[in-house]
């Protein structure tokens, strides 16, 4: 009997290992299945971010929407038209326009770009400049040369004034960094932190051969050491330099043909872009020129004039596009031309686009991510 139990025992383990076996080579080829059809199924790609670029007009009192890729119309939002400066949130969900809005007075007007609604409105005293910090959490306001306010994107309210009697500034931001110039006759260039007060470095803008050059303007790269100067020398030729607030080194000298209007700098830092702000042409005054410098290198790379575009822009503004390979060149308000997007990989114009109408182009531009719906 104790045999017999023994071999029902054994027969009986024999049994549940025989199943376990089956069960486990099942367990095994389904899995192998559902690998190879999660193989074979394709994932989904991420759809393309859409960008736009909007471009004011007065004239009809609209400011128009354009497809980044295609350059072409798509919408336009009623009442924005006649503005002297904007900025689009990272986001692409608000527009910051500084100007009169529905042809009132002077404000600041927080809209959203998908609805078309109205979130905010900050009254102004003039035709004054705002730029949004890289976080997207401030703005600042003042006219061209001096930055007067921190305004709260979010709230569209005035946190704090910043102290015009110690620094003017211009140019674009890194992070929330701005360069500083003392005012009266000392141009030595340093970087102000907005949020900590802290001030650092010192460059003074002086071409390779020790002479000094004035500085009317300035720009910070975002690697916040490099800064992008334009001002005369002593023999009224007017130069543009990039130095270092470090090491207090030039690093890139370049004679304009005229004294320069703008400077921007591409989110990237790849490149540069200076614009003349003459709006006389030759033969008598010097011609129309667009200079585009290479920022990783510190080189120059091209001298646009206006045999290069398809109609003269003068003291243009200017956008990057996302791809931060092309840019986009638009006349100041008030002056009509149509506006370039220009690449900056072939150094070429891409095309000139009049508004609707061929009405001239009046009012601020800006570019940023598509709002969703």
């Amino acid at each position: 009997m104790t045999s017999h139990k023994s071999n029902i025992w054994c027969v009986s383990w024999d049994w549940v290992g025989a199943v376990g076996r089956v069960t486990m080579l099942g367990c095994i080829a389904a899995i192998g299945v559902s690998l190879f059809l999660i193989g074979c199924s394709k994932p989904d790609k991420p759809k393309p971010l859409k960008y736009n670029i909007y471009v004011g007009c007065n004239n009809t009192d609209q400011m128009y929407v354009y497809d980044a890729d295609s350059l072409t119309l798509i919408d336009s939002i009623p009442g924005l038209g006649n503005s002297y400066s904007m900025v689009v949130s990272p986001d692409g969900r608000w527009l910051f326009v500084e100007g009169k809005y529905n042809r009132g007075g002077n404000v600041l007007v927080k809209l959203d770009a998908s609805s078309k609604q109205v979130a905010g409105i900050l009254p102004s005293n003039g035709p004054i400049v705002i730029r949004g910090l890289d976080d997207g959490r401030l703005l600042l306001r003042g006219n061209p040369t001096f930055y007067e306010e921190i305004i709260d994107p979010t709230t569209l309210t005035v946190t704090s004034q910043i102290d015009d009697s110690l620094y003017w500034r211009d140019g674009p931001q890194s992070g929330s960094k701005i360069a500083v110039v003392a005012p009266g006759n000392d141009h030595r260039v340093r970087v102000l932190d907005l949020k900590t007060g802290e001030v650092y470095g010192n460059y003074i803008p002086r071409l390779q051969s020790g002479v000094t050059i004035s500085t009317y303007q300035v720009s910070l790269h975002p690697d916040g050491k490099r800064v992008l100067v334009m001002g005369p020398s002593a023999s009224k030729a007017v130069w543009f330099v990039i130095g270092d607030v470090i090491t207090d080194s030039t690093l890139l000298q370049q004679r304009l043909s005229a004294p320069g209007g703008r400077v921007a700098i591409s989110d990237d830092g790849h490149y540069a872009i200076v614009t003349d702000p003459s709006n006389i042409s030759r033969p008598e005054f010097p011609p129309l020129t667009t200079d585009v410098f290479d920022l990783t290198t510190n080189t120059h790379l091209k001298r646009f004039n206006e045999d290069d575009f398809s109609d003269w822009v003068y003291n243009a503004q200017i956008q990057f596009l996302a791809d931060g390979k092309r840019a986009v060149l638009a006349p100041p308000p008030g002056k009509g031309s149509p506006f370039y997007v220009i690449n900056l990989v072939t150094l070429q114009e891409e095309k000139a686009i009049w508004l609707p109408g061929d009405v001239p182009l009046t009012g601020a531009i800006g570019t940023g991510l598509r709002p969703k719906q």
